[in-house]
């Protein structure tokens, strides 16, 4: 099983490209403001994941061990990332290529990997899990609703219902 600290620090490096990727759309001239303003908004949200993360990494006395995480499941994410980031180079991207990409990275593994370490803090360092559930609950509707918004793929509208349907199905499962 990975050691504490070398997980926290994988997690940070993966949310840390997505958090780029959502710069670089948020930067892309041939995107209308509002396109622009969304990404812009998802990278922020990124950047609060990654603080949340950056938080726990000072609190590992707390920490249950790392949860485990499979070769596999590890290069599903990192090829995800990384598709999403050759994307991300192209000065004149589809919308539709892009919200794909976004939908991708946003129901990777990447994202219960980060609710997973988050849960395995002792109730004295709790408040990690609190500030992490609106942040995402915010995130993943931003997404979701873009999508509605910005596209007319309807492959894409569901998608999004499932990202979204699926976010709500692990909510409620969760112990309040």
């Amino acid at each position: 099983m990975e050691a504490k600290h070398a997980f926290v620090d994988r997690l940070l490096a993966l949310e840390r490209r997505v958090y780029r990727i959502y710069e670089k759309w948020a930067a892309n001239e041939s995107f209308s403001d509002d396109m622009r303003s969304l990404w812009r908004d998802m990278a922020d949200d990124e950047k609060q994941h990654f603080a949340i993360l950056e938080q726990s990494a000072g609190l590992l006395n707390f920490a249950a061990s790392a949860p485990p995480i499979a070769a596999e499941q590890r290069e599903k994410i990192s090829a995800a990332i990384a598709t999403a980031e050759r994307a991300s180079d192209n000065p004149k991207p589809a919308i539709e290529e892009v919200f794909g990409h976004a939908l991708a990275l946003e129901s990777s593994e990447l994202n219960q990997l980060d609710d997973a370490w988050l849960k395995g803090f002792q109730s004295s360092a709790a408040s990690l899990t609190q500030d992490w559930t609106p942040a995402h609950d915010q995130h993943i509707r931003r997404l979701a609703d873009a999508v509605r918004r910005f596209t007319v793929s309807e492959a894409l509208h569901r998608d999004a219902a499932a990202l979204l349907s699926q976010y709500e199905r692990e909510k409620r499962s969760q112990p309040a």
